[in-house]
This record gives C-alpha cells, structure tokens and sequence, in this order.
C-alpha cells in the first residue's frame, strides 16, 4: 500500500479529524452504508475486547468494512463531487480511506484492538454526513 495514502490519513487526524463531506439534507446511501458499517465493526471490537482484533477477519465485519470502503474509492469522479465533499478532491478522498483501512487492517494484523477501533471510529467520522450530524458542530 502506497505510504502517501497513510500520510494523508495522518495530516487528516492532526487536522481534527473532520467530515470528508458536507452534510446535507438528501441521502448518499453509499455514504450511509458505510457509516453504518464502520459503526457495526466499532461495536464488534468493543464487545470483543482489545485482544480479539485478530478474530475479526472471521466475524465478516472487516469484509463489509473493505467492500463499503471499496464501493466509495470506485466511485467515479462525478458522483464523488455529487456527494458534496468538504473541500477535498476524489483523489484526496480515495487516499484517506485507503489510508484508514489500511490502518484497521494494519492493527488487525498486530492484534491491536484498541488500534483497530480508533481507525475504524475514525472511518465513520469521515463519512458521517447524514442530516443528524448538521445539529452537531
């Protein structure tokens, strides 16, 4: 995996961690699958516990994890720019994802539960950008 992709991910977290789209009041349903998925494998890791990262390649989170990350990275340039992106470029939020992920399947990997959490945590901030999260600043 390109290290530049780890970079971006790592100037993303010391920025604040923000929202890689604008909210906005019509739905993205691959935006919210993804969400909703990076939010169900949180909730897996948590009831595991931290030693229990390395199991999650059989609980087939981390497989709806890869495959909701990969629907958004495929996604052509226009219907990325349809999904209002808070002033990033495709290629910026390809690089993120890919970095994040990578960072959860990196963690996975060590057995660091506590790693893997904080990647995935950090994916489902990314893309939450669903009406509710325009009530929290």
């Amino acid at each position: 995996m390109d290290s530049h992709f780890f970079g971006a991910y790592g100037r993303w977290r010391e920025d604040g961690r923000p929202p890689i789209f604008r909210p906005g009041p019509h739905e993205r349903p691959a935006l919210l699958a993804l969400h909703g998925v990076a939010r169900r494998l949180g909730a897996v890791i948590s009831e595991a516990g931290p030693g229990a990262a390395a199991g999650l390649s059989r609980r087939g989170e981390l497989a709806l994890l890869l495959a909701g990350v990969r629907h958004v990275t495929l996604a052509g340039d226009a219907t990325l720019r349809s999904w209002e992106p808070a002033d990033l470029r495709p290629e910026e939020i390809r690089g993120l994802l890919t970095g994040a992920v990578g960072s959860v399947l990196a963690a996975a990997v060590e057995r660091d539960g506590e790693a893997a959490l904080t990647h995935t945590r950090n994916i489902e901030l990314m893309v939450d950008c669903h009406p509710a999260a325009m009530a929290h600043p």
